[in-house]
């Protein structure tokens, strides 16, 4: 994530790396995202206190394609996947928890813009301490097989358990609730991912394109009142049947067929028909 305003502590992006499974989160503040940087943060922090993962899942940024990241994800024997090209939904979790986390930041910026990146680890406690909607547990119960103690806690405690167990009886318990957890939160991100499925299969419209045609693409980030669409924009290669080359009047963009929809207007610019009559006649 980022650039944020540059911190006291000269950090500027936050690098997130969460568990797809327990949507257990880590974010960890750094001065930039070169790949030496983000693969100390990954070796150093969070895989010597959480252990080696089995597959390693990230966007296509230039860093975590490397040849740095990749010899240090062989070195460990770690799988490499990757989103889809202009597709960020793809790492839908991660895009998500992005979002989230940014609102949180922004409370702390908009009061303090250099302190930003001293209260990431407070944000974090809070966001897993709070049940997820997908798994009906709270990340670090999935996490850790035990819920922690919180300030809250502190000051209207729990009454305490009596019963003195013996560390191998207490060690099965654990096991025994760990698996029940485990079993639960499985039954329960397959309904929420079937339930995604049904809601996005029901929004989704498909359409494909042809060299030559005329579209809309939607813009970036805008305030409330700013057109969705921008354009005309023609399309001047397609990759694949979901990723196309548009060209505009000044600009050529790669854009997934999501972001695009046709060009309605009977207004058609000089430019854009003549555009598009070079590029129907090239095909």
């Amino acid at each position: 994530m980022g650039p944020f305003p540059l911190s006291a502590q000269k950090n500027k992006y936050v690098l997130v790396i969460g568990d797809y499974f327990t949507r257990y989160m880590e974010a960890y503040a750094i001065p930039n995202q070169n790949a030496e940087n983000v693969s100390h943060k990954l070796v150093m922090e969070f895989i010597s206190r959480y252990g080696i993962p089995l597959e390693l899942h990230s966007d296509q940024g230039r860093n975590f394609e490397s040849d740095l990241f990749k010899e240090v994800l062989n070195l460990l024997e770690i799988k490499k996947t990757r989103t889809t090209a202009y597709r960020p939904s793809s790492n839908g979790l991660i895009e998500r928890f992005n979002g989230t986390l940014g609102k949180m930041i922004q409370k702390y910026i908009n009061s303090n813009p250099i302190n930003w990146d001293k209260h990431i680890n407070l944000l974090l406690a809070a966001y897993r301490s709070t049940v997820h909607p997908s798994t009906g547990y709270t990340p670090n119960m999935l996490m850790f097989g035990r819920e922690v103690n919180l300030p809250a806690n502190l000051l209207f405690p729990f009454p305490r358990d009596v019963d003195h167990t013996e560390t191998h009886e207490y060690l099965y318990q654990l096991r025994d609730k760990v698996e029940e957890c485990y079993h639960l939160a499985r039954e329960n991100l397959k309904e929420a991912s079937e339930r995604q499925k049904r809601d996005h299969d029901t929004r989704i419209y498909e359409r494909t394109y042809q060299k030559g045609d005329l579209v809309y693409k939607r813009t970036g980030p805008r305030r409330k009142l700013d057109d969705k669409f921008e354009g005309p924009f023609i399309v001047k290669h397609m990759f694949s049947p979901d990723i196309y080359e548009i060209i505009g009047k000044k600009k050529t963009f790669v854009v997934h067929h999501d972001r695009l929809k046709p060009f309605q207007s009977e207004e058609i610019p000089k430019w854009a028909r003549s555009l598009q009559g070079k590029i129907s006649k090239a095909c």
